[in-house]
């Protein structure tokens, strides 16, 4: 089956926006002839494929933190449209949204067009994972993205550190704890796994039991509480 790989728009600190609609669907069209299917009805683009002429990518996530948010809810309505000219693979469209509601960044109805949302439980005080704010922040996330989507029910992604360098971090032990204490909440019908910032300092991140921070959030999704 092989890893999906999604190109990431945004992160913390980029300045990139869109000025109007027009500008948004317009760079989705650049996305996709540069990443996305169909490579070879593009003749001007097809050399210029960054990883190549026949590289196609899995999707695209929105990880915008600008807090301005015209042009994104255009963007992803037109990468759903792209998406439909190829049926040959499944292609996936994902938010990271901060955990406090509403997002200063992405919109509601952006939110709504995607597959997966990976919400960033850590650097807000008020809801990051471990404070008291955080299991209503979750059951909160959890009931807007159920009641308010148009494809479907996205699937809704734990989001924690992978290492201490912010507020928020906790223990692997500790994220395990939290992720099963958030799984048990009533009417939790969306739950879709966990995210790490980041995979490469998750798998860096090792314990005195010898375990990896990336183990710990396998079994926190998984549910078994064990490695």
């Amino acid at each position: 089956m092989g890893k999906k790989v999604l190109l990431s728009i945004g992160g913390a600190t980029s300045t990139g926006s869109f000025a109007s609609d027009v500008e948004a669907e317009q760079f989705a069209n650049t996305l996709w002839s540069l990443f996305g299917g169909n490579p070879s009805d593009n003749a001007t683009t097809l050399p210029l494929r960054p990883f190549g002429p026949q590289i196609v990518l899995d999707g695209f996530d929105i990880d915008v933190e600008d807090k301005n948010t015209t042009g994104w809810t255009a963007f992803a309505s037109a990468m759903r449209s792209l998406y439909s000219t190829d049926t040959s693979k499944t292609y996936y469209l994902s938010a990271a949204p901060q955990c406090p509601i509403p997002d200063a960044s992405i919109p509601q109805d952006t939110m709504a067009l995607c597959d997966f949302v990976w919400i960033q439980f850590y650097d807000n005080p008020s809801c990051n994972v471990g404070s008291s704010g955080f299991l209503s922040s979750f059951a909160a996330w959890s009931n807007l993205l159920r009641n308010n989507s148009n494809i479907g029910t996205p699937r809704l992604f734990f989001g924690g550190l992978a290492l201490d360098s912010g507020s928020g971090y906790i223990s692997g032990g500790d994220f395990v704890n939290n992720v099963t204490a958030a799984k048990a909440l009533p009417n939790l019908g969306n739950f879709g796994g966990t995210m790490l910032w980041d995979g490469s300092a998750a798998f860096a991140n090792i314990d005195g039991t010898a375990q990896n921070y990336l183990q710990y959030a396998k079994a926190a999704a998984q549910g078994n509480g064990t490695t």
